[in-house]
């Protein structure tokens, strides 16, 4: 289902060393394993690469006696908060930790491991439908998506003159979501200057389902999601001094999809594994 942007292989590498490690000092914590399901919370892009990861995972000798409760995509500041607590050992993570996570993970005692997995791209789209909108910029996106659109930017016309005068539906991440930090950071300069005006979710699939269903839809989120839904989405590429950048594993790597490719994380409890 899932298109991640790195190979399941190397996922389920980095997943051995956050998860498999708990298993690593024995029949000790095999057992105790066995009796506590792993919980991991956060991300909704990581979310499914780890799900898969955990699959492969399990054909391991040691991942076999490993139990884990189904993986919870709350987003990643709901993850954090999560891990900072001490309520979760892994979470998965579609951005660096912030510096006022890292305080309350400090002020609990908690060290941990950060590990990147991948590099991902926000992703625009919208319903194939659309037969206007071929590529957009920065400065149109900064347009439609700052804070000051709220209540003012409707139609597709007001983001470019080039569109048509119809109104314009949108769909994005809600503000628990790494993504919604990422893109308006990237976009407007704040990862909390972002119009509210908007139908939000932190379930991806949701937002893939509100876009693929109105011809006047747009909204992003990670790669994974429209590479899922190719035949219900259309990514849109986004402008640069090259020409438009279409998102993909190969404008990621090179660095030409730009600002909107990103690194994404798991975060591994320090003291699960030694206390394993």
């Amino acid at each position: 289902m899932m298109d991640p942007m790195v190979p399941l292989r190397a996922v389920s590498g980095m997943l051995a060393v956050g998860v498999g490690l708990l298993t690593a000092s024995g029949a000790g914590g095999l057992k105790a394993q066995a009796t506590a399901p792993i919980l991991i919370t956060g991300s909704s892009t990581v979310g499914p690469i780890t799900t898969l990861a955990i699959q492969g995972f399990r054909s391991t000798a040691a991942g076999r006696k490993v139990r884990f409760s189904p993986v919870v995509e709350s987003g990643t500041s709901a993850g954090f908060r999560d891990f900072c607590s001490g309520k979760t050992p892994i979470s998965n993570a579609s951005r660096p930790i912030s510096q006022k996570e890292l305080k309350r993970c400090a002020d609990q005692g908690i060290k941990f491991f950060e590990l990147p997995i991948a590099f991902d791209a926000i992703t625009v789209v919208v319903n194939p439908a659309n037969t206007w909108a071929k590529s957009i910029s920065v400065a149109e996106l900064r347009r439609l998506w700052s804070r000051s659109a709220q209540g003012t930017i409707k139609r597709w016309n007001q983001v470019s003159l080039d569109w048509p005068e119809k109104p314009i539906v949108l769909y994005g991440p809600g503000a628990d979501s790494g993504t919604f930090d990422t893109f308006n950071q990237a976009i407007n300069g704040s990862k909390r200057d972002s119009r509210s005006d908007y139908i939000s979710s932190e379930n991806d699939n949701v937002l893939v389902q509100g876009v693929a269903s109105n011809s006047n839809a747009l909204g992003y989120f990670g790669y994974a999601y429209y590479a899922a839904n190719r035949n219900k989405l259309r990514a849109l590429p986004v402008e640069s001094d090259q020409g438009p950048v279409m998102p993909s594993l190969e404008t990621v790597q090179n660095g030409s999809y730009s600002p909107l490719s990103r690194p994404v994380f798991i975060y591994v409890n320090a003291k699960s594994l030694k206390d394993s």
